[in-house]
């Protein structure tokens, strides 16, 4: 296969790709729940930003850099732990000045925790305030801020959506919008509720919440809205659990020395097997060219399979047992830390 045969066939399972995940997330986005949104709001920005890289757009406007950032933020987790429990920490004061309850602080309720289903948590206000870089905003431009984004992102895919469908490209349903979820809040004191494990540092029970909340977001959220397997949520999947798997290393690195047997059970069956930093690189944008080379080789190369055999090429499976094991670690994941806290002690706001 010669180096033009091979553009052309990376821009076309590209441009597909592109296609495909449009019309998922034109689908997500009818749903018009405001914390949804904020869950959401990353992902899309994810692919906002990436499509803009393939498609070489140098424009860059205020929301074209926020946008930049708020995708940026995702790779929270892949920073250190100190970093991390820095950024929980000052979003912690800032949170806790803003909400202080000025005859009684121990009736200040600064955190805000999400649900689904049965205390099944998918997010809270101080990781959503870091990734959509609203930490510094007052309350009043907060609606504005996040209707910019929302507005302009939905601008992007209803352009793109158009345009696709314009040039005769068909669209697969796969989202059932109808099967969305009422989402509950439930705020709390930081310095003083029975939810939080009392064992660890107020810091690392929200960093370890913010890792169960985005794992679980894309478990009970987005997963049960689908009818069909799917490009984007594959994508949303192994990101959600790469950076989990990323963090909670770094927590478990912060507790080797505690004698705890289930903080040394969850050490001995970390899978590092599941995880490649060059498909993490390629689950973040849509080129399926490194250098002028096709990405996926001629023997794994199949358009019928998910992402046409990348995912055979990076780890020696097929996508099924890869998809089967990689499921299973999400589970792992989310057991031991659901463990961890009270969840019998969360009582939903009004």
């Amino acid at each position: 296969m010669n180096k033009k045969d091979m553009e052309n066939i990376a821009k076309g399972h590209s441009l597909m790709i592109i296609g495909d995940e449009c019309a998922t997330l034109y689908d997500l986005l009818q749903n018009h729940d405001a914390l949804f949104n904020i869950q959401i709001l990353p992902y899309v920005a994810l692919y906002y930003d990436s499509t803009r890289d393939f498609f070489k757009v140098n424009i860059q406007t205020d929301i074209d850099l926020a946008m930049k950032d708020i995708r940026n933020n995702l790779k929270l987790f892949n920073e250190t732990y100190s970093h991390i429990s820095k950024r929980i920490e000052q979003e912690d004061v800032k949170q806790n000045e803003y909400f202080e309850n000025p005859i009684d602080k121990s009736l200040t309720k600064s955190l805000g925790l999400f649900f689904v289903d049965d205390r099944k948590i998918i997010g809270n206000t101080y990781l959503s305030n870091i990734e959509l870089n609203m930490s510094d905003l007052e309350e009043d431009e907060w609606s504005s801020y996040s209707y910019s984004l929302g507005y302009v992102s939905g601008q992007l895919l209803g352009t793109l959506y158009e345009t696709i469908k314009d040039n005769g490209f068909e669209f697969l349903d796969t989202v059932n919008i109808d099967r969305k979820k009422e989402i509950k809040c439930c705020n709390i004191n930081t310095n003083n509720n029975n939810i939080f494990n009392n064992e660890i540092s107020k810091e690392m029970n929200i960093i370890l919440l913010s890792i169960l909340g985005k794992i679980n977001f894309v478990k009970y959220y987005l997963e049960p809205l689908f009818f069909k397997n799917d490009s984007w949520l594959f994508r949303v999947r192994y990101i959600s659990v790469y950076y989990s798997h990323r963090a909670l290393k770094k927590v478990l690195n912060q507790l080797k020395d505690i004698d705890i047997v289930k903080y040394k059970k969850i050490s001995s069956i970390i899978n590092e097997d599941l995880f490649d930093t060059e498909f993490r690189n390629y689950t973040m944008h849509y080129g399926l060219l490194k250098g002028d080379k096709f990405i996926v080789s001629e023997d794994n190369f199949d358009e019928t399979k998910l992402w046409v055999g990348l995912v055979e090429d990076c780890f020696g499976k097929t996508y099924k047992e890869y998809f089967a094991e990689l499921l299973t670690y999400r589970e792992i994941i989310e057991t031991f830390i659901s463990e961890l806290f009270n969840w019998d002690e969360v009582v939903y706001d009004n």
